[in-house]
């Protein structure tokens, strides 16, 4: 599988689940899942899958606006989980970097899921789930995609 993904020249991105980032002011942000090349950010996803709830977005929406502040370089790090400690690495957040939001959740209208600061390059994904009805998928509220 490493091959094939190697040939198609894949094998130079990497896929952190639950990275950590530290802010200027202290604060821990931890977003669902970051993709990077191997220099740059190039995407920031918050899922949410509450198909018998609402979803809860507060938090997801502060940790976009966070990324789309143009923080410029930031220290991921693995510390939530066990294992051979690593070096932390420092990667800036790509001009062009996707930040989504993706979720299925209980309702009959999405959403506005779109933070302050991310227009242009903000995905939002949406499945809304309902008693006795299959779910409804809305596409992108952004205009770039």
């Amino acid at each position: 599988m490493m091959q094939e993904w190697a040939s198609r020249g894949l094998s130079k991105f990497r896929l952190f689940i639950e990275p950590s980032f530290r802010t200027t002011d202290g604060a821990t942000l931890i977003p669902d899942v970051v993709v990077c090349n191997s220099q740059r950010i190039i995407g920031v996803f918050e899922l949410k899958y509450q198909p018998r709830s609402e979803a809860s977005y507060v938090k997801d929406h502060e940790t976009l606006n966070w990324f789309a502040n143009g923080t410029g370089e930031v220290t991921l790090t693995n510390e939530r989980y066990l294992g051979e400690p690593i070096d932390q690495k420092k990667y800036e957040l790509a001009a062009d970097a996707v930040l989504c939001w993706a979720g299925i959740y209980k309702g009959d209208q999405p959403f506005d899921a779109t933070p302050d600061q991310a227009s242009g390059r903000f995905l939002s994904l949406h499945g809304l789930a309902g008693n006795g009805r299959l779910p409804v998928v809305f596409p992108s509220d952004s205009q770039d995609f």
